[in-house]
């Protein structure tokens, strides 16, 4: 699914990065993958594939019924800490998923999205003066993808004369 075939770039709630929707078939069933690029490696935002019947039993996967889960509980097998989880309220609960900058609250707003394959990003040695690199820095995670992003809003501005 990451092989360079045509994607959308989608909307994202975090200005600072680019994400892209591929679409594919693995072992004959199709999936849908928002993904973005963070510090050199893939990361996946959400994936969704088949459902149902047609969805493959994964090997490694382990049911329990009720009763064994009670049992491994009482048996001292459960790593939950339950005090923690017992003190989040629902409107802590609440806050937390709207902090989240990956939390989708509705369907993307697709109007945004554009066709095409990711740029290929080139590796090279810049000398930026100390006090701009701060600022960059500053803002966090991802702050080369910032600088880039605005490097490309300035070109964008410029060919638009």
């Amino acid at each position: 699914m990451f092989d360079g075939r045509p994607l959308l770039t989608v909307p994202t709630p975090r200005g600072d990065e680019e994400r892209f929707l591929s679409v594919g078939l693995i072992e004959e069933n199709f999936f849908a993958v928002i993904w973005t690029w963070r510090d050199g490696t893939i990361r996946l935002i959400i994936a969704r594939g088949p459902a149902g019947p047609g969805m493959k039993k994964k090997t490694n996967t382990v049911r329990y019924t009720a009763n064994q889960i009670k049992a491994k509980i009482a048996r001292g097998e459960d790593r939950t800490n339950w005090r923690k989880t017992d003190a989040v309220t629902g409107k802590k609960l609440e806050a937390s998923i709207k902090s989240d900058p990956d939390e989708l609250t509705g369907e993307p707003d697709w109007t945004q999205a554009v066709a095409g394959l990711p740029s290929s990003k080139d590796h090279i040695n810049i000398r930026i003066d100390h006090d701009v690199l701060q600022w960059f820095k500053s803002r966090g995670k991802g702050y080369q993808t910032l600088m880039n992003n605005v490097l490309r809003a300035f070109v964008k501005s410029r060919r638009q004369r």
